[in-house]
């Protein structure tokens, strides 16, 4: 009941954030299409449309992700795209983020995919809508929450000395348009989908 009542709250301070603005104007800053009543897009491979003004999302979402979508637009400031890309931990507020419970469970999250074949990790990656980049970890994918929220995943395989171990990046813009608590779920929720699409 608190976590319900807590994001009832903060669904609600998105709602009023965003009541007034205009909508073309928020495609603009998003992203996002507007075709005159509804925002369409895709989060994580899954192809979503906002109504305008209610803000309900079709089809229906996990209770955070929707939480988090609206945050972003309640909050977005059009930042554009950067080559940076930070954790959690090097956003101006990321010291809040450390230690956090969503820290903590994206860590045992990530150390779960580790365990997993690299195969199987990559498709689970593509339902997403995941592409791979090869960096120097040892698997590596871009993900998109939102058009203008890239999430990428780098991630170091176990070995004998050491369990698997990986980042959550965001582009750097991201400080600007979402929340550290935000971002965190956007995170948190990117692995979870991740994980439960792995076979």
């Amino acid at each position: 009941m608190e976590n319900n009542g807590q994001f009832e709250l903060m669904r609600f301070a998105a709602r009023q954030k965003l009541e007034g603005a205009d909508p073309v104007r928020l495609s603009v800053l998003t992203g996002l299409c507007w075709d005159g009543r509804t925002f369409d897009t895709e989060t994580l491979g899954i192809p979503i449309r906002i109504s305008w003004p209610e803000c309900q999302i079709s089809p229906a979402l996990e209770m955070w992700h929707d939480l988090t979508i609206l945050q972003y637009l309640a909050n977005t400031k059009g930042t554009a795209l950067t080559g940076k890309f930070l954790a959690l931990s090097e956003f101006h507020s990321g010291g809040l983020a450390k230690g956090t419970s969503f820290d903590r469970d994206n860590d045992r999250i990530i150390s779960r995919i580790g365990l997993h074949d690299p195969q199987a990790i990559r498709e689970a990656a593509a339902k997403l809508g995941g592409t791979e980049l090869h960096e120097k970890s040892d698997l590596s994918f871009l993900f998109s929450f939102l058009p203008r929220i890239p999430i990428k995943f780098n991630l170091w395989l176990p070995d004998e000395e050491f369990p698997a171990s990986g980042k959550v990046l965001f582009n750097a813009s991201a400080e600007n348009d979402l929340q550290i608590e935000a971002a965190g779920t956007a995170a948190a929720i990117c692995l979870s989908l991740l994980e439960r699409n792995i076979l």
